[in-house]
């Protein structure tokens, strides 16, 4: 299911206001009677507004259609509840038979054809199509409610809040059911139906940020950047003071290649605020992706200084110093991250990987050694490149 085109661009227009006033002189040489300043002429006084009447018996028809509405609401968030007690029971049920928990998402994801994640499948699937009925039968009631919607215009202001209060609590009632079915296909890593889903959403409240954050995630998530440039166009026309806003239509535009974009906007966000550590990051991945170290370091150091703590930074800043050739410096920064790291078995391999190219040898193996041991023998039969790598580092060593 596709959205309809929001926009592909983010537009920056600057808008003058030009009032034009025109001034009147009231009295200028005012005539004068018997030594006295003529007096105005008193407003005449408006009329009120005349209050919209129907007949008798189109209001009768009208009150009764709102009346219905309301019943045969109730009448259905009874039902909902039901249906919520029985779905919670089933899920529950389907995840009790299921025999490693712990990789159920993973298993959900790789489509494991396990029975037990096959039964757990088909019951969240079924809860799901529930779901989506009970969807359909506040929709009904929505449709007969929007038939009001087009007499609105010529119906009293009283009548016209009642209908359209009530349209306002089925939407509500719509919409929580969307997200439920959503939650459903979420806990399946089903990402083509979560999608779907939101777009259902999306078609009913356009403006929703909440759901457009979701949409966004999906479509970064499966590569469609092209859609999720669109969705954050429209969201930061809905909260253009929020930089984060425009930190995403940026990483968008860099994604799709046109850094001259994106770059226009990671530089206005540092004019806005230079202190911004997430975009002080990705002004210096895109100085690195052109090729300038030297620009890149100086943004690195630049958000190290707002969070010397995150491992992350100091260890790009470590990259920028070696590809500058300052293996000194990049080895300071190494041994940092190294404090912090301690027992992340990915992390020491990949400071490890760095040391190396560095030229710490010693510190390269003594990392790889320290992951080794945390391996299991079965796991540290399988890592290939570990093993790899300590010989490697073994040999090096011995030739110095």
């Amino acid at each position: 299911m596709k959205v309809w085109p929001v926009g592909w661009m983010l537009v920056a227009a600057v808008c003058l206001a030009f009032g034009t006033g025109v001034a009147a002189e009231a009295g200028a040489g005012a005539e004068k009677s018997n030594g006295t300043a003529a007096a105005e002429p008193a407003p005449e006084a408006k009329a009120p507004p005349k209050r919209r009447e129907i007949p008798e018996a189109e209001r009768s028809r009208i009150e009764k259609q709102i009346t219905d509405a309301g019943e045969k609401l109730t009448a259905i968030q009874e039902e909902e509840l039901e249906l919520s007690i029985k779905v919670l029971t089933a899920e529950s049920n389907a995840l009790g038979r299921v025999e490693d928990r712990k990789k159920l998402k993973d298993a959900l994801t790789k489509g494991s054809t396990s029975q037990d994640v096959v039964d757990y499948r088909n019951v969240m699937l079924a809860c799901a199509q529930q779901w989506q009925m009970m969807e359909s039968k506040y929709a009904a009631v929505h449709r007969s409610l929007r038939h009001l919607e087009q007499k609105r215009g010529g119906m009293p202001e009283d009548l016209k809040s009642s209908a359209e209060k009530m349209a306002a609590r089925v939407l509500k009632n719509r919409r929580s059911c969307l997200e439920k079915v959503a939650t459903l296909y979420d806990k399946l890593t089903d990402d083509k139906r979560l999608l779907a889903t939101y777009v259902a959403i999306y078609q009913m409240l356009p403006e929703d940020l909440a759901n457009l954050n979701h949409m966004t995630t999906l479509y970064r998530k499966m590569g469609d950047y092209k859609q999720a440039l669109a969705l954050y166009t429209d969201i930061y026309r809905q909260s253009p003071k929020d930089l984060g806003n425009l930190r995403n239509i940026a990483a968008m535009y860099e994604k799709l290649g046109d850094y001259k974009k994106a770059f226009a906007l990671y530089t206005d966000i540092y004019r806005q605020s230079p202190k911004d550590f997430e975009n002080l990051r990705n002004m210096a991945a895109m100085y690195e992706k052109l090729g300038d170290y030297k620009k890149a370091l100086e943004k690195y150091k630049e958000a190290d200084e707002q969070r010397r703590e995150d491992v992350t930074n100091t260890t790009d800043l470590g990259r920028m110093y070696a590809k500058l050739g300052a293996y000194q410096q990049a080895v300071a920064a190494y041994d940092k991250v190294a404090k912090k790291i301690l027992g992340d078995i990915g992390w020491e391999k990949k400071l490890a990987g760095l040391y190396e190219e560095a030229g710490a040898l010693q510190k390269a193996l003594t990392l790889y050694l320290k992951a080794s041991e945390a391996l299991s023998p079965e796991q540290r039969g399988e890592d290939k490149n570990l093993k790899q790598a300590i010989g490697r580092l073994k040999r090096k060593l011995r030739g110095q």
